[in-house]
């Protein structure tokens, strides 16, 4: 091996010493002085270190100069004996209230020694440049920090983020579910920060209110997202409160078509999308979309039917012999005709006494 490749191979193995633990970057101030802040709350969301990613974060960038208390109670501790005696873990413990430093506690050893600074296990992201120190004493933060001991804890509201799901037809039949809870829509969770709760139209194809309920879309406060009946919710909490989902459906129509003719006692025939069927027929359609009708003539023992319109329940719908039909409800439509019978019927060598031609006519 040359001499060029074997320096190039120790200053690879020399780089993946130094950042085997890194951080990895994070926009464009992750590897500024500000980063242990960032570094902190992300660990306090719920952020992976061993795959950094900001997916469950508020916080787009996490090059941050001070804790947010928009997410973070933080409270000045009077003491270090006062601080090691509130600390739990998952909180955040502040030099300078977070202005100088900040490190996330991962680990306390004996309770009854809380009091011990080493008994306080902590990560995390040295400021002067991002590197990575997990499970290390308090004691030893503090001596990283030039002696300077910690004043402040900060720690996540809980109870203030909820999801809540519902279904666009409103009534108080409906059923939703959202997490693990079903319930009479609308249903209300409480939900962490990084949480994405499965939703799931649970009605869909349930009668709710008269109607078969046919799911169609979830929506949020940007409209649509997905037309999956049981999909993650996607928006994360950029703020305290609640976060809305509704499922939207479209009712099943039943619609029952016939024909009628006069003078005939055969059914009449109905053709549904070109395919012809005798007597009365149901439908079942969803809102939002048509179906083909269309009503031929028929001639039945020499009486003629013609199609002269179509009634929907009983009133006026169409006069063309096909039509394309969107109905905004249950309905019953029928086609009606004019039967119209031969006014005389001419017998061909028939006759009756005297030789005299005979005739019929219809009554």
């Amino acid at each position: 091996m040359n001499n060029t490749k074997a320096l190039l191979l120790v200053a690879l193995f020399v780089s993946s010493l130094v950042y085997a633990d890194h951080i990895p970057v994070n926009g464009s101030n992750h590897h500024s002085v500000r980063n242990c802040r960032g570094y902190a709350v992300g660990r306090a969301f719920g952020l992976n270190p061993n795959n950094w990613s900001t997916g469950g974060c508020p916080l787009e960038d996490l090059g941050l100069s001070e804790i947010p208390e928009t997410y973070f109670d933080i409270v000045t501790q009077s003491s270090l004996e006062n601080l090691l005696f509130n600390v739990r873990v998952g909180d955040l413990i502040l030099w300078g209230e977070g202005a100088t430093h900040a490190a996330y506690v991962v680990q306390i050893g004996d309770w009854m020694q809380a009091s011990n600074v080493n008994n306080v296990l902590v990560d995390q992201v040295k400021n002067s440049n991002g590197v990575h120190s997990r499970g290390v004493s308090l004691q030893w933060a503090i001596d990283n920090a030039a002696g300077l001991e910690p004043d402040a804890l900060a720690t996540l509201y809980t109870g203030l983020f909820f999801d809540r799901a519902e279904n666009g037809f409103g009534g108080t039949t409906g059923q939703i579910k959202i997490g693990p809870t079903q319930d009479t829509s609308p249903v209300t969770i409480e939900s962490g920060f990084a949480d994405h709760h499965t939703l799931d139209a649970v009605d869909d194809g349930e009668l709710r209110d008269g109607y078969v309920r046919l799911f169609y879309q979830w929506e949020d406060a940007d409209g649509f997202f997905s037309g999956e009946k049981s999909v993650a919710a996607p928006d994360a909490h950029l703020t305290t409160g609640t976060i809305s989902y509704t499922a939207q459906f479209h009712k099943e129509f039943n619609i029952t078509a016939q024909a009628t003719y006069m003078y005939s006692s055969e059914e009449g025939i109905i053709e549904l999308g070109g395919i012809p069927y005798t007597g009365q027929i149901i439908k079942k359609v969803e809102e939002g979309h048509s179906i083909e009708l269309s009503a031929p003539n028929r001639t039945i023992a020499g009486i003629t039917h013609l199609f002269t319109y179509w009634k929907e329940d009983g009133n006026l719908l169409s006069y063309s012999q096909s039509i394309t039909y969107s109905p905004d409800d249950h309905a019953n439509v029928t086609a009606h005709f004019n039967s119209y019978k031969p006014t005389k019927v001419v017998g061909r060598g028939l006759t009756g006494g005297g030789r005299t031609p005979l005739g019929f006519t219809w009554t």
